[in-house]
């Protein structure tokens, strides 16, 4: 029964037409060249740098809003808001430990 299989299989490979196989082969290679172009431009973006270098020689930390003030908060409410941090050295940035943020109550 394997036999038999095995014949019917190559039996209809050869019956398969072969104008195709051109047109098989140049579909693959335009999406392998188009994955490989898509693959190079997030490498190359995720290696150009976002903001303009200002430090030379360190990584150094810029913060958008140096504070804010969010007016009356009532007891047990919860706020939030977000700060959008950037690095302007032209080293790479470690975070070792925990962010730290300070709040300062007012009167």
């Amino acid at each position: 029964m394997d036999q038999e299989h095995s014949k019917r299989i190559r039996k209809q490979r050869k019956k398969q037409p072969k104008h195709l196989r051109p047109l098989i082969y140049a579909i693959s290679s335009l999406v392998f060249f188009l994955l490989v172009f898509l693959g190079l431009k997030a490498l190359g973006d995720a290696t150009s740098p976002k903001a303009p270098i200002i430090v030379e020689g360190a990584p150094s930390l810029v913060v958008d809003q140096k504070a804010v003030d969010l007016g009356t908060i009532k007891l047990g409410e919860t706020v939030s808001y977000k700060f959008t941090l950037t690095n302007v050295g032209d080293r790479p940035l470690k975070i070792i430990e925990a962010p730290y943020t300070e709040l300062i109550e007012g009167c």
